[in-house]
C-alpha cells in the first residue's frame, strides 16, 4: 500500500517558493549567523543554536531561525525558557509576522535583549534592542551589529558571505 500524500491526510506543506523566499540565501543567512554568534560568543556561557530550539509564550509557538540562551539548557524539552537573542531571516512572505505578530510576542520575554530581523534580498540588520523598559529601534547595513548584554559584534559582510549580496 503507497502512503498517504499530505494532502490527502489534509496537510498542505507549505513550499519557500510560496512565500517568495529565497531557500538558498535563507540557510546560507542562518548559518552565517550561527557561526558569527559562535565566534562572538566564544569563553561566554551563552550558546546560539539553529533550527529547532522553541520559543513558547502565553501568546506565540515559534521557532525563530537563530536563537542565544545564557542558561543551562534542558535537553528533555526543545523549549528555550530564556533567550537572549533571536533573530529572525525575513522573506517577503513572513516579513510581516517576523516585524508584526511574533515581535510584538518576543518582546515580552523578561529575558529577551535583543530581536534582529534580517533581510534576505538586501543588506539590512533591524534591531530591537532593550533598554531596562524601553526598546530601542536601528537598522545596520554595513560595519558590524553592535549588542551589549551580551556582548556580541557581528560583521553585516559575515552574515551575508556566500550569498549574491556579499561585499
Amino acid at each position: 500500500m503507497a502512503p498517504a500524500s499530505a494532502g490527502a491526510l489534509g496537510v498542505h506543506p507549505r513550499r519557500a517558493a510560496d512565500d517568495g523566499a529565497l531557500l538558498d540565501a535563507h540557510s546560507i543567512i542562518k548559518r552565517n549567523i550561527l557561526r558569527a554568534l559562535d565566534r562572538a560568543l566564544g569563553g561566554s556561557a551563552c550558546q546560539a543554536l539553529v533550527d529547532g530550539p522553541q520559543i513558547l509564550t502565553d501568546e506565540i509557538s515559534a521557532i525563530p531561525d537563530d536563537v542565544v540562551t545564557c542558561t543551562a539548557l534542558d535537553l528533555s524539552t526543545p523549549v528555550i525558557a530564556e533567550p537572549v537573542i533571536i533573530v529572525e531571516v525575513m522573506s517577503p512572505g513572513s516579513e510581516a509576522d517576523d516585524t508584526g505578530r511574533k515581535w510584538l510576542a518576543y518582546r515580552k520575554i523578561p529575558s529577551l535583549r535583543h530581536y534582529l530581523v534580517l533581510a534576505q534580498d538586501r543588506r539590512l540588520v533591524h534591531i530591537h534592542s532593550r533598554a531596562g523598559d524601553i526598546w530601542r529601534e536601528r537598522f545596520v547595513s554595513e560595519a558590524a551589529v553592535q549588542l551589549d548584554d551580551p556582548s556580541v559584534r557581528l560583521e553585516v559582510d559575515a552574515l551575508y558571505v556566500a550569498t549574491d549580496l556579499a561585499a
